[in-house]
């Protein structure tokens, strides 16, 4: 087995020194609370997150990620394993299939989510279909004005504090269904929490059932047209990586 380089041990000492001064302090609160921490505490974390470099390890440098190695991934992930409650999910960052968008949607999306100023949530499975991409009933119609989303997502985490949601669909075609991935901006009409299930662990975000009925714009589909009917190209990204 190789030696790990100097800067994957400064990399995995700087994660373990969050873990230490900053996640676990906070677990019995977290406990007590259920999972969610005061929002000013919360922040704390982020904060601390971004100063020694671990938020975003899975983006490249020139949008605000660490550009780190899966392996690298690794190194921090086992750190922060060390955490119970969930703290760590505070520190934020973004979903590795933003990195497809087009440039417009990697200004307006990607970046801000790393730099913690949007936050995001993947909604992709149904009561009917699970994650399967290829069983889900949610659509996307054109409209004369971009695309009509109907859809009902299951276990949205984070889904009560994004503000913006990556929803798996199948755009109508005719007799085809095309699964592509939207993003979707929560302050758009017709999104309505209908379910916010209790679960057996504390953690820092809830897991919602969202139901979409709402109208995007033209260019919401993540990576653009030539992306349409890719969605499970996509997802499949995520899931390796998760």
């Amino acid at each position: 087995m190789e030696a790990l380089t100097p800067a994957q041990i400064d990399l995995r000492e700087r994660a373990a020194r969050f873990v230490d001064e900053t996640l676990i302090p906070l677990e019995v609160e977290a406990e007590r609370n259920g999972g969610p921490l005061p929002p000013e505490k919360a922040k704390t974390v982020s904060a601390r997150a971004r100063e020694l470099g671990l938020v975003g390890g899975n983006h490249a440098v020139d949008v605000g990620g660490q550009g780190w190695s899966a392996f690298e991934q690794v190194l921090v992930q086992e750190e922060l394993g060390r955490n119970t409650n969930g703290v760590w999910w505070n520190m934020g960052g973004g979903y590795n299939v933003l990195a497809f968008g087009t440039p417009e949607q990697v200004e307006r999306y990607l970046k801000p989510t790393l730099a913690g100023k949007r936050a995001d949530s993947y909604a992709v499975t149904e009561g009917g279909a699970g994650s399967d991409a290829g069983g889900i009933a949610g659509t996307a119609e054109r409209t004369a004005n971009g695309w009509r989303i109907r859809a009902e997502k299951w276990f949205v985490t984070s889904g009560d504090v994004s503000d913006f949601d990556i929803v798996m669909v199948n755009v109508v075609d005719g007799e085809k269904r095309l699964p592509t991935l939207f993003l979707v901006d929560r302050d758009r009409p017709g999104i309505d929490v209908i379910d916010d299930p209790p679960f057996t662990h504390s953690f820092p975000h809830g897991h919602p059932t969202l139901r979409y009925d709402c109208e995007v714009s033209a260019d919401a589909v993540l990576g653009g047209e030539a992306m349409i009917g890719r969605g499970d190209e996509l997802q499949n990204e995520w899931f390796i990586e998760e």
